[in-house]
C-alpha cells in the first residue's frame, strides 16, 4: 500500500511538470524574461523563456526549495510543492540605489572615449569566434587607460554570422576590486537584454539610464548566453598540441576542445597570455564562482621548456606566443575634461639610466591594481632590482628620488650592494604584511589618481596613472 502511494504521489508531480508557470513584474505585470530558478543547495536548474515561462523538470523534487532570481529583482524562494500548481509567479523590482554622480556645469567638460577592444575579428584565422552553453557568462575586463571614474554610456558586441545572430543575450556590468582583476560587485541595475539580426555587426546597447560610473581601475562586461527558440544543438571539436605533466615530466598531448551552444557567436581578436591573463573570466549557470578562463588550464606549467615537433623544430612555450581569443568587445564612456594634476612625478629616466638601463616588464612586474603593486614590490627587492622599483614602481615629489639615489650610492660604496640581505629580509616582511592586511575598508580615494591606503596604522601614498599603481616611497622609504 505505501509503495501504490508513493507511486501515486510521483505520478501526480511528474503530470504536474507539463503545467507552465509565468514569471512576472509584481506592478507591470510584464513578463520577465530569463529569469534563474535554481535549487537550492544544488548546481542544477532551469531558466525561464523570454516571455517568463519555465516548467519544473525532472531535476525538481517535491522537498526542493528554489531560489528565484534575476538582475534588476529582488530574489525570491519558494518550496517546489508551494509553486507546482502555480500558473504565475511574481518578482519585485530592485529599489535603485544611484550614486552621487558629479553634474557638468559647462558644456565640453565632458568626452566619449572608448576603452576595449574596437575593431573587429580577424576572419582569415582559423578560430575568431566565441560561444557559450545557455545561462553561461563571459566577462571581459575593460582596463581604464585614462585612470579616471567616468559613466558608463554604450556597450557594443560584434555578433558573427556563425550560430544564431538573432538569439538574445543579457549584458552584466561588474566592480573591480582594487586587489584582483576579477569580476566583483555586479553594478547593472536593469534586466538589459539585447540581440543582433543577421550577423558580422556590432550590437550597441544603451546603458546612459543606468547612470553606472566606471571607475579609475575598469570593469567587467559580461555576456549570458541564451538559446535561441528555432535553435539545434550544434557542437565542433578544435584539436591543438600541449603537455601534459607525468611524474615530473612533461609528454606531448593532443588536447581536443569542444566549442557549442544554441545561441550568439561572438567575434575575438586574438591576444597573448601575456595581455590576457586576467582579462578572461566565466561563470557557469547555477554556480557561485567565476573561473579565470586562462589560468584555469595551469597553461604556465608548460612555458620555457622546449618541446621538439614533427618537422625537428624546437618550440618554446612562453607568455608571448601562448594566445587565447578575447570578445571584440568595447564600451563608450563619458570622462571629465581635467587637467591631470598630480601631486607627485614619475622619476626622470636619464638620471636611473646612468646607474642601470632596465626596461618596464608589466608581465613580470605587473601594477594594475594594488595587491599586484606590492606583489611586484616584493618581487622586484627579492630579484635586487631596485633600479626598476625607483624607475617604474615608485613616484616622487621635489627632490626625493635626489635623496634615494645619494643613499643607495653610500651603501654601494660602503657595502658593495644596495641593500643588505637583513634590510632587504626587513622590507619583504613589510610589504608582505600590507598584503596580508589589505581590505577595501584600506583605501582612502583622495581624487581620481590619489589614494592612500591605512594598514596597521601605518600611511601609505598611492598614484594610479595610465592604469598602473605607483607608491611613493617616502611614506615607507625603501631605504631606510
Amino acid at each position: 500500500m505505501i509503495k501504490l502511494l508513493t507511486s501515486l504521489t510521483s505520478f501526480l508531480f511528474i503530470c504536474q511538470l507539463n503545467a507552465q508557470i509565468q514569471i512576472v513584474d509584481s506592478i507591470t505585470s510584464t513578463p520577465i524574461p530569463y529569469t534563474h530558478i535554481r535549487i537550492i543547495g544544488k548546481n542544477q536548474g532551469v531558466i525561464s523563456d523570454y516571455n517568463g515561462y519555465f516548467t519544473l523538470d525532472s531535476a525538481f523534487k517535491l522537498s526542493d526549495s528554489v531560489r528565484i532570481s534575476c538582475t534588476g529583482y529582488q530574489p525570491k524562494t519558494f518550496a517546489v510543492n508551494s509553486i507546482v500548481h502555480s500558473d504565475r509567479i511574481t518578482l519585485t523590482p530592485e529599489v535603485r540605489q544611484l550614486e552621487e554622480v558629479l553634474v557638468a556645469k559647462k558644456k565640453g567638460s565632458y568626452k566619449l572615449r572608448e576603452l576595449g577592444i574596437t575593431k573587429g575579428p580577424k576572419t582569415q584565422f582559423f578560430d575568431y569566434s566565441v560561444t557559450a552553453q545557455n545561462g553561461t557568462i563571459r566577462a571581459v575586463y575593460m582596463p581604464n587607460e585614462y585612470s579616471l571614474s567616468g559613466i558608463l554610456k554604450y556597450v557594443n558586441v560584434f555578433v558573427t554570422e556563425n550560430g544564431y545572430p538573432n538569439a538574445h543575450f543579457r549584458i552584466h556590468v561588474y566592480d573591480v576590486s582594487h586587489f584582483a582583476i576579477k569580476p566583483d560587485k555586479e553594478l547593472t541595475s536593469f534586466n538589459v537584454i539585447s540581440s543582433g539580426t543577421t550577423g558580422n555587426e556590432w550590437v550597441k546597447i544603451d546603458l546612459t539610464a543606468e547612470r553606472i560610473l566606471v571607475p579609475e581601475n575598469g570593469c567587467f562586461i559580461g555576456i549570458e548566453w541564451f538559446d535561441h527558440p528555432e535553435s539545434s544543438y550544434f557542437q565542433d571539436t578544435v584539436k591543438y598540441k600541449g603537455v601534459t605533466q607525468v611524474n615530473d615530466k612533461l609528454k606531448d598531448t593532443i588536447y581536443t576542445h569542444i566549442r557549442s551552444g544554441n545561441g550568439i557567436v561572438l567575434g575575438s581578436r586574438t591576444e597573448s597570455y601575456k595581455f590576457a591573463k586576467n582579462k578572461l573570466w566565466y561563470r557557469t549557470p547555477f554556480s557561485d564562482g567565476w573561473v579565470n578562463w586562462c589560468t584555469s588550464t595551469a597553461v604556465e606549467a608548460s612555458f620555457n621548456i622546449p618541446d621538439t615537433l614533427q618537422n625537428g623544430l624546437i618550440f618554446i612555450r612562453n607568455e608571448n606566443n601562448c594566445f587565447y581569443q578575447v570578445p571584440c568587445i568595447n564600451i563608450e564612456v563619458s570622462f571629465p575634461i581635467e587637467k591631470n594634476d598630480l601631486k607627485y612625478d614619475d622619476p626622470k629616466k636619464r638620471k636611473l639610466n646612468k646607474i642601470e638601463r632596465v626596461k618596464e616588464d608589466n608581465f613580470m612586474f605587473p601594477q594594475s591594481n594594488i595587491l599586484e603593486l606590492f606583489s611586484s614590490l616584493i618581487k622586484a627587492v627579492g630579484n635586487n632590482d631596485l633600479i626598476y622599483i625607483l624607475k617604474y614602481l615608485c613616484v616622487y615629489a621635489d627632490d626625493e628620488l635626489n635623496d634615494i639615489l645619494s643613499t643607495i650610492q653610500d651603501n654601494k660604496d660602503s657595502i658593495g650592494t644596495y641593500f643588505s640581505d637583513s634590510d632587504k629580509e626587513k622590507i619583504i616582511n613589510h610589504f608582505t604584511t600590507i598584503i596580508n592586511n589589505l581590505d577595501e575598508q584600506s583605501i582612502v580615494k583622495l581624487d581620481h589618481h590619489h589614494y592612500e591606503l591605512k594598514v596597521n596604522d601605518n600611511l601609505y601614498n598611492l598614484v594610479v596613472d595610465n592604469g598602473k599603481w605607483k607608491i611613493n616611497p617616502y611614506t615607507y622609504r625603501i631605504m631606510k
